[in-house]
């Protein structure tokens, strides 16, 4: 006598408990993937932050080091400044700003006057000169770098 083999298929119940158990899982990865996207384009911000901060101290340290004199000031997300060449007569403007960053200058500790809101009027470039520059997000202000920039020229 031969016994026949019992199929068996799965049951609505178990196919319900794995759909659930592989939609938690899939929310978990999910949310993990987009996590550190999320994290990935602030640091990436964060360093064409940093890149931003340097090219400006780069061309505000030629401008103290080629300059007679020169007027350093920030307002509406950008930096302006205002210099007259060695030699020259006519003063020269050269203004910093991006649609996706906001450019600031902040005083030195020592100087106690508003942030920003007045010029910094260099008359002697030997002078070492030191200011914060800080740059941070329009979409969302509390990603932000501040850099401290120090300004002097060698004779």
């Amino acid at each position: 006598m031969m016994v026949k083999d019992k199929q068996r298929g799965i049951t609505l119940i178990e196919l319900l408990i794995t759909l659930a158990i592989l939609s938690i899982i899939g929310v978990l990865v999910w949310g993990v993937f987009f996590q550190g996207t999320k994290y990935s384009n602030k640091s990436i911000l964060k360093n064409q932050m940093q890149q931003e901060a340097n090219f400006i101290i780069s061309k505000l340290t030629n401008i103290h080091q080629t300059s007679e004199s020169y007027t350093l000031y920030s307002s509406d997300c950008k930096i302006t400044v205002t210099y007259k060449k060695e030699g020259e007569s006519i003063n020269q403007n050269e203004t910093f700003e991006n649609n996706q960053l906001c450019y600031n200058i902040d005083r030195s500790l020592e100087d106690e006057s508003d942030e920003g809101l007045n010029p910094i009027k260099q008359e002697n470039p030997n002078i070492l000169k030191d200011i914060w520059i800080r740059i941070e997000e329009r979409n969302n202000p509390s990603n932000k770098i501040k850099v401290e920039a120090y300004f002097f020229r060698l004779n």
